[in-house]
């Protein structure tokens, strides 16, 4: 059974072009537009590994994380923060633990390789 990643992207190109390279490799993707709809998608089908984009208009990626990293329910997603900000520049807080950090414009095959540890899957 394919593993499910959910992608969070405010810019629909970048969430379908990640989508493209994960369902090419076997994933079973599905996108979300905001830190909302991110959310009552993990609420109704949780992924196995969550892609989400930092800077978003409304609730950011942090907030996002920071409520799926503090829910019982969702603590145990793998979360992928993927973001045009560099680590340097981001302040990236300290409650917020999530577990891989990659910056855009993005490599395709660096974002599976990710993804594919991030969801147990190494082949």
């Amino acid at each position: 059974m394919a593993k499910k990643v959910l992608v969070v992207d405010d810019e629909p190109a970048i969430a379908n072009l990640a989508k493209i390279k994960l369902t090419n490799q076997g994933f079973d993707v599905t996108t979300a537009n905001s830190g909302k709809e991110a959310l009552a998608s993990v609420a109704s089908d949780p992924p196995d590994v969550m892609v989400l984009d930092v800077m978003m208009p409304g609730m950011d990626g942090w907030e996002v994380a920071s409520r799926m990293k503090g829910d019982p329910d969702t603590k145990h997603i793998p979360i992928l923060m993927l973001t045009a900000l560099g680590l340097g520049e981001e302040s990236r807080p300290e409650f917020v633990n999530v577990d891989e950090y990659y910056t855009k414009p993005f490599d395709g095959a660096t974002l599976v390789k990710i993804v594919r540890r991030l969801a147990g899957r190494d082949d």
